[in-house]
C-alpha cells in the first residue's frame, strides 16, 4: 500500500470512482456501521448521490490502494451542517446556534490495515484540503487547528484515542445531540 493515492469525491455524485471503487465505498460504509454499532451504513454509493449530500457539501476522502489491495481501503466524510451546541463553560446559557459547522460525519480504515499510519495519512490529507478549500468555512486556518475546529458525529470508541493521540484532543465538550465538539472548537469562536 506504499503508492496508495487520495480521492476526493464531492457529495451529489460518485463519478471520481469506478464501479469497483463503488462496490467497495459500500462494503467500507457497512463495515463501519457495525464499528459504530449502527442499524446500517451512513456512507456508501447511494448516499453520496443524493441531494443532501450535495446541499450539505459532502467531502468524502477516499485512500485507494490500486488494484494489488482491492482499492479502497479507507475514507472520511465530512459535511457542513447548522448544529445547536453548548459550550461546557456556559451551559446555563442554553443551546447556542453554531452555523455552517464543519463536521466530522464518518471516518473508517478497514480493520486489516489499522494501526498501520493511514488513518492519520487520510485524516492529514482531509485537514490539508479543508485548509484549502473555497468550500469550507475552514480556509486559511493552520492546519495543526483544524482538528479542534470540527465537530464529530457519533465518534466509534476508537476515535477518541485517536484524536487524543495524533492532536491533543482531550478536553470534550459533549452534546446531548450525538455530535462531540473539543473546547478548541468553542475557544475559536469567542
Amino acid at each position: 500500500m506504499e503508492g496508495a493515492t487520495f480521492v476526493l469525491v464531492v457529495g451529489g455524485g460518485v463519478g471520481e470512482l469506478d464501479d469497483g471503487g463503488m462496490k467497495r465505498l459500500d462494503e467500507l460504509g457497512e463495515k463501519s456501521g457495525v464499528a459504530q454499532n449502527l442499524r446500517g451504513p451512513i456512507t456508501n454509493t447511494k448516499l453520496m448521490m443524493e441531494k443532501k449530500a450535495e446541499t450539505e457539501n459532502h467531502r468524502l476522502y477516499c485512500l485507494d490502494g490500486g488494484s494489488a489491495t482491492g482499492g479502497l481501503f479507507g475514507y472520511i466524510k465530512t459535511g457542513v451542517k447548522n448544529l445547536w451546541l453548548y459550550n461546557e463553560g456556559e451551559r446555563k446559557k442554553g443551546l447556542q446556534d453554531c452555523p455552517k459547522v464543519t463536521c466530522v460525519l464518518d471516518f473508517y480504515v478497514d480493520e486489516s490495515v489499522q494501526r498501520g499510519g493511514w488513518g492519520r495519512k487520510l485524516f492529514d490529507a482531509m485537514v490539508e484540503d479543508l485548509s484549502m478549500s473555497d468550500a469550507s468555512q475552514l480556509k486559511s486556518v493552520p492546519t495543526n487547528e483544524i482538528p479542534g475546529r470540527l465537530a464529530y458525529d457519533r465518534p466509534s470508541p476508537k476515535m477518541i484515542p485517536f484524536l487524543a493521540k495524533h492532536f491533543g484532543l482531550t478536553k470534550i465538550v459533549e452534546q446531548s445531540n450525538n455530535y462531540i465538539v473539543f473546547q478548541p472548537f468553542w475557544d475559536a469562536r469567542n
